[in-house]
């Protein structure tokens, strides 16, 4: 077999000296590519696979399934792979180019599934302003200036926002904007698609003062056990910073002890499932189905967690 070229890689713009052991990375990758040759063929593949070292140093765990493809999936290898760490504090052109293919994809689901919401009576809405209604595409200090997901939330309408925003409340709307409110989230994340209930931001979450306040209450709270134990058998987890709690495995009378325990400024707080890129509900004929069959069946407990404004 003849020596492979790989000279060309070390003009590649996406190797950054100041973020990456550069040449320690490169030898690696070249030493790979060789043992792999057969597999790997091209230059372009080569470029993933460089890409994958990377990242797979940095990681205990496994994650060959990237580079196979996810035969009517909606989601491709590439999409995950570009909300990497390798990429998110990027903003090369064709990286913004991947990211608007995510957008594209995650909009064109939102008519049927807004459309589902108005069926059913779920009073959910999307940003009023059309550029937020996905999050950002491009690194700021509004994503730590890292994009490392993308998604869409569905929540309270700009009326319910601009009402908390009257005199006697938080008047802030660039402080205590939609993005500040309980609301549903379908993201993409680099390993997974995530789907649920986003409860609350690390700092000034709207609906965390509110369910602290509510929990004061006897009756609130044994109605809210009774919630959470509807959803026991669906493969849910209560994620609050660090902390997962399974709901379907976890005893429900503890679950809200779990929430004043850890819950706290500075920590995000979600309810919600984790779905990795190869399983069948993400399927181009089962992903919107999958969506709004997890709004239907966390819509009642949103409801009790989420103060509305009408």
């Amino acid at each position: 077999m003849d020596k492979v070229d790989t000279s060309f890689l070390k003009n590649q713009h996406f190797i950054n000296a100041e973020n990456y052991k550069v040449e320690k990375e490169y030898d690696l990758a070249i030493i790979e590519y060789e043992k792999c040759l057969v597999q790997y063929p091209s230059e372009d593949m080569l470029l993933r696979f460089i890409d994958r070292v990377k990242r797979l140093g940095g990681r205990k765990h496994d994650v060959s399934y990237l580079d196979k493809p996810f035969n009517g999936a909606v989601f491709t290898p590439e999409d995950y792979e570009i909300l990497s760490s390798s990429f998110s504090d990027a903003n090369h052109s064709f990286i913004k180019n991947q990211r608007e293919k995510i957008q594209n994809k995650l909009l064109s689901m939102l008519p049927y599934i807004l459309k589902y919401c108005r069926d059913n009576s779920f009073d959910l809405h999307p940003h009023w302003n059309e550029k937020y209604i996905t999050s950002l595409l491009y690194p700021c200090k509004y994503n730590n200036f890292n994009v490392n997901w993308i998604g869409i939330r569905l929540g309270k309408t700009k009326h319910e926002i601009d009402q908390f925003s009257l005199p006697g409340n938080y008047n802030s709307e660039n402080e205590y904007g939609f993005q500040r409110h309980g609301c549903f989230q379908y993201t993409l994340y680099n390993e997974s698609f995530w789907v649920g209930i986003f409860h609350a931001i690390p700092t000034n979450a709207i609906d965390r003062y509110y369910l602290k306040q509510e929990l004061i209450k006897q009756n609130f709270k044994d109605e809210l056990r009774k919630l959470f134990y509807s959803i026991s058998d669906k493969g849910y987890y209560f994620n609050i910073g660090e902390n997962s709690y399974n709901l379907s495995s976890s005893n429900k009378n503890d679950v809200i002890e779990y929430y004043k325990t850890h819950d706290k400024d500075g920590v995000y707080c979600t309810i919600g499932m984790k779905i990795l890129p190869n399983d069948d509900r993400l399927k181009k004929e089962n992903i919107i189905s999958t969506i709004n069959k997890t709004i239907s069946e966390l819509y009642p407990l949103f409801c009790k967690i989420v103060k509305r404004y009408y």
